[in-house]
């Protein structure tokens, strides 16, 4: 039976991206510590430029996705182009994002726990130009207030306040990929950390070093970006905190974006 091959019409058309997204699949992901790569459930979004014709072959794009499970430093350079000749395009874009664990032992009593980081790349491609490629990772942090702790020092007693607060840090590189484990790394040496299992002991070890390292989240999106500076060879990044704020009715944000 001759099924009509519709999307392919011919049409004075062209879409600037279209694709599929949300769609979910194993992926494994090289580590920075272990021989064996983490196995984990991926959301993808895939797309391509279309020009000339009434839609694209959609189905595609997944049989692309799935043929290539490994994340490796090229993977972007594999995926892309494999994008663009299957659908016969000049242009295609990827977002990979994923849960990503790293275990983590209480500071004191000793328990041993994961914690998830959302983490991802994105990527896109323009035959016969570099491909453009983002890490991105999302770490929970804990953040004190230093006006509530200067205030608990001056009257002497009370307690500062203190809440959750995330950090987005995305890099741009030239090639390669940065290990999402530096990227979570150095947050988590610049700011206070939740745990897995936190008993009493921990709980009063963070809650010193809650006090011992107070900020805004001016001063944090500040030395995370200066710690990229100093650390990573990249061509553009940024770094974006939020607190959510514990005894306002609102949440606090601080964005800072660096090109080189």
């Amino acid at each position: 039976m001759h099924f009509p091959d519709i999307q392919n019409t011919p049409m004075n058309r062209q879409i600037d991206l279209v694709g599929i997204e949300d769609f979910v699949m194993p992926l494994k992901v090289l580590q920075r510590d272990s021989d064996d790569a983490q196995e984990v459930v991926a959301t993808v979004k895939a797309g391509v430029r279309l020009v000339g014709q009434r839609g694209i072959n959609m189905s595609r794009i997944p049989q692309v996705l799935l043929k290539y499970d490994l994340l490796a430093p090229d993977y972007l350079e594999t995926v892309l182009p494999a994008l663009c000749e299957a659908e016969e395009a000049d242009e295609s874009m990827l977002t990979v994002a994923f849960p990503f664990k790293r275990d983590f032992v209480a500071p004191v009593s000793g328990f041993r726990g994961p914690l998830y980081f959302p983490c991802g790349i994105s990527g896109s491609l323009r035959l016969g130009e570099e491909i453009e490629r983002w890490t991105t990772v999302q770490v929970q942090v804990i953040s004190t207030c230093p006006c509530s702790k200067s205030l608990v020092i001056s009257q002497g007693y009370g307690a500062p306040h203190m809440q959750r607060a995330f950090v987005w840090l995305s890099v741009k590189e030239s090639e390669g990929l940065t290990y999402f484990e530096d990227l979570i790394d150095l947050v988590l040496e610049i700011a206070p950390r939740p745990y897995p299992v936190v008993k009493r002991s921990d709980e009063a070890e963070i809650a010193k070093r809650c006090w011992d390292l107070p900020f805004f989240v001016e001063d944090l999106a500040s030395r995370i970006a200066d710690a990229v500076d100093e650390r990573f060879k990249v061509c553009e990044f940024e770094v974006r905190v939020r607190s959510e704020e514990s005894i306002h009715h609102h949440d606090a944000f601080a964005t800072i974006r660096r090109r080189r």
